[in-house]
């Protein structure tokens, strides 16, 4: 039986922001604090900063694009989840597309270990295909 995958935005400790691919075996659960619904503009571009949290965001609809700071990109579409869990250094930026875009954004307990790391966390390359 094959986890929960999606991506993660993450520091290094020198304070770059990568990406990885991650997946959560078994029942994982995670305290939140606050949920809510974020219409983002058409074009809406921000400055690269870190959360302030762990975060969880989903796109209902529209489409985003993530950038952390070693350079890569990843474009969200409808239905993707990414965490955000760059909570420190340089953080990663984001860019709206051309239409308005709609996020589930879910910030997550800082004080839980279980928001950002899980016992079960490993890398999805690390996973024998099913």
């Amino acid at each position: 039986m094959s986890g929960l995958r999606f991506a993660c935005v993450t520091s290094d400790e020198n304070g770059r922001s990568h990406f990885s691919d991650v997946e959560l075996e078994g029942l994982t659960e995670w305290d939140a604090h606050l949920a809510r619904l974020v219409r983002v503009p058409a074009g809406h571009a921000s400055e690269r900063q870190p959360e302030p949290e762990p975060t969880l965001a989903t796109v209902i609809s529209g489409t985003v694009t993530i950038g952390t700071s070693d350079g890569a990109t990843r474009t969200l579409t409808q239905g993707t989840t990414m965490l955000f869990a760059d909570t420190r250094g340089e953080g990663h930026s984001f860019q709206n597309g051309p239409s308005e875009a709609v996020l589930l954004v879910v910030r997550l307990a800082h004080s839980n270990p279980r928001a950002a790391r899980t016992a079960h966390q490993r890398p999805a390359d690390e996973v024998a295909p099913s």
